[in-house]
């Protein structure tokens, strides 16, 4: 972006375009991949060797019900905890952006800082987290 915005004078606007492009798509969707490929993956092995073990029939036995034992604290922990992630990712990316802009593209450092939030709104924020509460609750 740096360099694409260096041929019309632009340099300032790289901040607000990693800021808005880091709160409304990119967090969510690296965070949902990661959760996806670490947590998903594991959750639903160790599901799938219950149900070879006979662990789930067994808590059908015990009459307790598997979907409110098993998946429900899976699923509402997803949909709290990637959201906090996300928060997470967006502070690292937004970061990033600035040490890449600044200390590499030797970017305007104040001028970055102005710009990073200065078209952002909480509408930006939401949406990110609002999206990453779907991909919890998806991926879960």
């Amino acid at each position: 972006t740096f360099t694409g915005f260096a041929r019309f004078n632009a340099e300032g606007f790289v901040g607000s375009v990693v800021a808005l492009s880091m709160l409304r798509e990119l967090a969510p969707v690296l965070t949902g991949l990661m959760v996806a490929g670490r947590a998903g993956s594991a959750m639903a092995a160790e599901i799938g060797s219950m149900r070879v073990s006979e662990q789930i029939d067994a808590l059908i036995a015990f009459a307790t019900d598997p979907v409110q034992y098993l998946f429900v604290p899976r699923v509402l922990a997803g949909i709290i905890v990637v959201p906090m992630l996300v928060v997470i990712g967006d502070a690292i990316g937004i970061f990033g952006g600035y040490l890449v802009a600044v200390k590499i593209l030797g970017a305007n450092p104040v001028v970055y800082i102005d710009n990073s939030f200065q078209f952002l709104q909480p509408n930006d924020l939401w949406s990110g987290l609002i999206k990453a509460a779907v991909f919890g609750g998806l991926l879960t």
